[in-house]
């Protein structure tokens, strides 16, 4: 279920297994909580590393029917209903590569860096009449 939450919906889930027990005494909880607090405090801020933003339009209105892709890896990712989109990414260089329909590819190079979020305005320019018709062409052959 994890992989699968991750791969089509871009959402992370953990399983925590703390104890050898699958379910300790009510009383044991607050041990537990103290002995991994700073643990899993440190893991929700890893929220706010790695890329964040918008895919629009040249208007700037939202694009929500793209996918994006970190340029390398083997599998997109999707756009939330407001055009947003966002990434955990360690500290290094990367390429996003966004693809929607009636735009043209587009690329975008940005940078992480070390414990900090990358905004990110994506703009798409719209196909010109010949793309788009050689579009519909080759969905037609295809």
């Amino acid at each position: 279920m994890q992989d699968y939450n991750y791969y089509w919906t871009g959402c992370m889930e953990i399983t925590l297994e703390l104890s050898c027990c699958k379910h300790p005494p009510k009383r044991e909880l607050p041990q537990y909580w103290e002995q991994n607090k700073k643990a899993l405090i440190a893991y929700l801020g890893e929220v706010h590393r790695g890329v964040r933003g918008l895919l629009l339009d040249p208007s700037g209105m939202a694009i929500t029917n793209g996918k994006l892709k970190i340029k390398g890896r083997s599998f997109s990712f999707r756009l939330s209903k407001r055009g947003e989109f966002w990434r955990i990414l360690l500290p290094g260089k990367y390429v996003l590569q966004a693809t929607a329909e009636g735009y043209e590819p587009a690329e975008e190079p940005f940078v992480v860096n070390s414990g900090q979020v990358t905004f990110l305005e994506v703009h798409m320019r719209p196909l010109s009449g010949n793309a788009l018709n050689n579009n519909a062409l080759e969905g037609l052959v295809k």
